[in-house]
């Protein structure tokens, strides 16, 4: 995920590590983190992503968050000329089956479909790794100003996520740290 936003530079130092904007459209589980680490000065907002360009135009909120693909094929980019490459979420691609009918599969199909999964997960993340060049590619040809994250503050906001871990995760926590370990 980015963040967009219609004015140049962050105000102050610290305002990336606290969404420090006037107006943010966010994603709901976004939505909700910020008004966990609220600061008092911003307005999160939720809109669709055919409602933000309209409300981006008008300037009724100063910035939003996408994926660089939402942010290319919804033409945000037309009003948001600048881009944080942040990385603060990510969208898992998930393949699920019912326990019933996996049950009643034979443990052949089971293997057949166990393989096939693997490899249209491996051929998900190429399309989508593809996707996301070529729209690298668009925001460089548009001019687009892109300021990318550095680590120290990816991990300013990870101190600051901790307690939504502790709170909401900690009887997964197993789990969070694999997904952790994948990432890496």
């Amino acid at each position: 995920m980015v963040l967009l936003r219609l004015k140049p530079k962050w105000q102050t130092d610290n305002e990336f590590s606290t969404f420090a904007l006037l107006c943010l459209n966010l994603n709901r589980s976004a939505h909700h983190i910020h008004n966990i680490l609220g600061n008092g000065h911003a307005k999160p907002c939720t809109l669709s992503p055919a409602d933000c360009g309209s409300t981006l135009q008008t300037g009724k909120i100063d910035g939003a968050e996408n994926s660089l693909v939402t942010y290319i094929y919804s033409k945000h980019y037309e009003q948001a000329k600048y881009c944080i490459l942040d990385e603060h979420t990510r969208i898992p691609e998930v393949q699920l089956v019912s326990g019933y009918t996996w049950n009643k599969l034979t443990d052949e199909d089971k293997i057949i479909i166990s393989e096939c999964a693997k490899e249209s997960a491996a051929y998900e993340k190429n399309v989508w790794n593809d996707t996301e060049e070529a729209a690298v590619k668009t925001i460089e040809d548009k001019n687009i100003t892109v300021t990318e994250v550095n680590e120290n503050e990816r991990k300013q906001l990870r101190d600051r996520l901790q307690p939504i871990y502790d709170k909401y995760c900690s009887e997964y926590m197993d789990v969070v740290e694999k997904i952790k370990r994948n990432q890496e």
